[in-house]
């Protein structure tokens, strides 16, 4: 369905005399929702000089803590700040003097969760670490990148139609599994762990204020909690000397060389950090890497597509030089971060804010990433100073040295993320005939679909795979009429006498490469395998006119046959094929030659000495 028109921006509907906090509730969370409505509300906060939003929100006070006294608890809505202005976001985070905390990260949980961690020391610790342990050779990071695209494409590619979320979510995953030396075995587990952890970070930043999921976090915490246990389990088993350990880390890690994981650096490094305090990290770059990769392939892709850019002038000078992409990468992220809010909690009275505002002890805060990003694009006059924009902090939360937490807004996995995001990118700018897909009931375009504003969860794409891959299979699965064996035995006689003209057939076709009979089911199913290059419908139906009456004999042995003679009624006969064509497992379907047709190979046959 057509998208609907982003909703009007007026701050006078946040107005306690106009509307109730419920109302003026739902309104901010409908603009905060759409891109074009919350990108308005930046701009309209700006032009009035506003650079703080107080807002009614929706979550209970203090049940995220499990330390609370019952007689602190509040009742009703608890008002919330949006900061806007860019040098106060910047304040904020930069958090010189400790007045801000983490705390509402806490609900996920301080044991799996880095950015819960108020403790500078610790921070420090954790990165000065991570900076030994991580690839910093960026042959080794694109090696890493080229692994994990090869290793997602093969399911969330193998169609024509394809969600961009769900690949980039993949590439993700098999990049920090194999980065971080995981086990085959401990692929769902990762997978699951991080879809809950990125679901109860966007609930716990904002969602929560808006709207109500109790299980949100307690799953969050639990799937986290099981992967800080394996990950502490294979920091142990890497301290031995035995490079058998863990078991299935050799085949996740295939193709990748002499490369040695992260998991194994920690073990074997010395260190301040224990066993638990490792998996803590290993788990907290997890987390804050997968979903942030996956939104800002969308949300670069979604840019492209919004300015018209997938030309083939565009394209071809993305794909010859990295450093272009990049470029148009961050300045599409600035206009819409992934991620877009960041909550902090203030220590004590604030009053040294760069706009003036003042807070109050305790009071909850929403830092409005896009807005920052927004006002810092403002300046550039070239799309080249992003080169130097880009070290900010606010995109990457890039980790500079004179923080005393690390950064800005400092994310371990930084370095590593903008190399994958951008390979991505790149890959599915490689894609021939990409385009978004169209709606079938209006043909409108279906839009990158986002959770809260932020969490990018959806985004179906379409390219031409046939010219990626050439061949298709089909498995036709045909119940064999009663009594079985009599028409099994019929079927079999009438293979082996029309077998050649049926190959005949086949070869002077020149799109098939392999065809076979198969009898399945103790002779109670006969399956037609073929693999064949080009359209299925034209396929079929070509078989119907040359060899429809083979099929009429086939056809008097098998139940719900179809319209009879079949060269009369090929439309019926390539709907039936298509009903009974079983698909393979998953659509898994590997090929060792994708890019030639049987023609072509015959013609090398043909000619070779």
């Amino acid at each position: 369905m057509k998208r609907k028109p982003p909703p009007k921006v007026d701050l006078t509907e946040l107005s306690g005399e106009r509307n109730s906090p419920y109302v003026r509730n739902r309104k901010l969370f409908e603009w905060l929702g759409d891109d074009e409505a919350r990108a308005s509300l930046y701009a309209t906060l700006s032009a009035a000089g506003k650079p703080c939003l107080p807002f009614p929100s929706r979550a209970i006070r203090n049940m995220e803590d499990k330390d609370c006294k019952r007689e602190d608890l509040r009742s009703g809505h608890e008002t919330v700040f949006l900061l806007a202005h860019a040098e106060d976001i910047k304040h904020v985070l930069a958090n010189r003097e400790g007045r801000f905390s983490n705390e509402p990260y806490r609900a996920l949980g301080t044991g799996t969760f880095m950015l819960a961690l108020d403790d500078v020391d610790l921070r420090r610790k954790q990165i000065a670490a991570a900076r030994r342990a991580f690839p910093t050779s960026e042959e080794e990071v694109l090696k890493l990148c080229a692994f994990a695209i090869d290793a997602a494409q093969v399911m969330s590619l193998r169609g024509p139609k394809f969600d961009l979320a769900e690949f980039s979510e993949q590439v993700a995953l098999r990049f920090c599994s194999a980065l971080f030396g995981f086990a085959v075995k401990d692929y769902g587990r990762i997978e699951a762990a991080m879809r809950a952890a990125y679901n109860g970070l966007n609930y716990q930043i904002l969602g929560r204020h808006f709207t109500t999921e109790p299980l949100a976090l307690p799953t969050a915490e639990r799937l986290m909690g099981e992967l800080l246990g394996r990950s502490a389990l294979l920091i142990d088993e890497y301290q031995l000397d035995r490079d058998d350990l863990p078991e299935g880390l050799d085949k996740m890690g295939a193709g990748l060389g002499s490369f040695v994981p992260v998991m194994k650096k920690l073990a074997r490094m010395p260190g301040e950090l224990n066993g638990e305090e490792l998996a803590v990290l290993v788990v907290g770059a997890m987390a804050g890497v997968v979903g942030n990769v996956q939104a800002s392939v969308c949300i670069a892709v979604d840019a492209i597509f919004r300015a018209n850019k997938l030309n083939e002038a565009s394209r071809a000078a993305w794909l010859d030089n990295g450093d272009e992409l990049q470029l148009w990468i961050t300045g599409a992220l600035r206009l819409n971060p992934p991620v877009a809010f960041l909550p902090r909690r203030a220590q004590a009275d604030i009053k040294n804010l760069p706009s003036g505002l003042v807070l109050k002890a305790g009071a909850e805060c929403i830092l409005c990433m896009g807005a920052a990003t927004r006002q810092a694009l403002g300046q550039i006059s070239d799309l080249r100073q992003l080169r130097e924009a880009e070290k900010d902090g606010l995109i990457f939360g890039l980790v500079e040295g004179e923080f005393p937490q690390g950064g800005p807004h400092s994310c371990i996995g930084a370095d590593l993320a903008r190399p994958l995001v951008r390979e991505i990118v790149r890959h599915i700018l490689r894609l021939p005939g990409l385009a978004e897909q169209l709606d079938p009931e209006d043909a409108s375009v279906i839009r990158l679909e986002k959770r809260w504003g932020f969490g990018c969860v959806r985004y179906p794409l379409i390219y031409r795979s046939d010219r990626r891959r050439k061949q298709q299979s089909l498995n036709v699965s045909m119940r064999i009429k009663a009594p079985v064996g009599q028409n099994a035995s019929a079927l079999r006689a009438l293979i082996r006498i029309g077998a050649p003209r049926i190959e005949r057939a086949l070869r002077e076709a020149r799109h098939v490469h392999f065809a076979w009979f198969e009898f399945i089911d103790n002779d109670r199913r006969l399956v037609l395998h073929t693999v064949y290059d080009g359209d299925f419908g034209a396929y079929i139906q070509h078989f119907a006119l040359v060899v429809g009456d083979m099929f009429d004999l086939l056809f008097q042995h098998i139940e719900d046959a179809p319209q009879m003679p079949v060269a009369k009624f090929p439309g019926e006969f390539v709907d039936l094929i298509r009903r009974y064509n079983m698909a393979p497992a998953m659509g898994y379907f590997f090929s060792a030659y994708p890019k030639s047709d049987t023609a072509q190979i015959m013609r090398d046959e043909r000619f070779r000495p």
